[in-house]
């Protein structure tokens, strides 16, 4: 929705699926946490990977979010 760069990965939350994260490939990629309901931004991480963000995973409750960096 807001990228700038092309979506390299995406994963939808577990509990209910109205929370999904979504990654881009980019040299200073960023990734939106969003609800896919309203597709209301939730939060936009940024700062943690270089080159893009390939693997996304909520834990099982949701309360965390995995990232896997090229």
């Amino acid at each position: 929705m807001q990228h700038d760069q092309e979506i390299l990965s995406l994963t939808l939350s577990n509990q209910t699926g109205d929370i999904i994260a979504s990654s881009e490939i980019a040299d200073h990629p960023k990734i939106h946490i969003w609800n896919s309901r309203s597709l209301e931004n939730i939060n936009i991480l940024k700062g943690i990977h270089r080159k893009g963000v390939h693997l996304l995973a909520f834990s099982n409750d949701d309360r965390y979010l995995v990232t896997c960096g090229l």
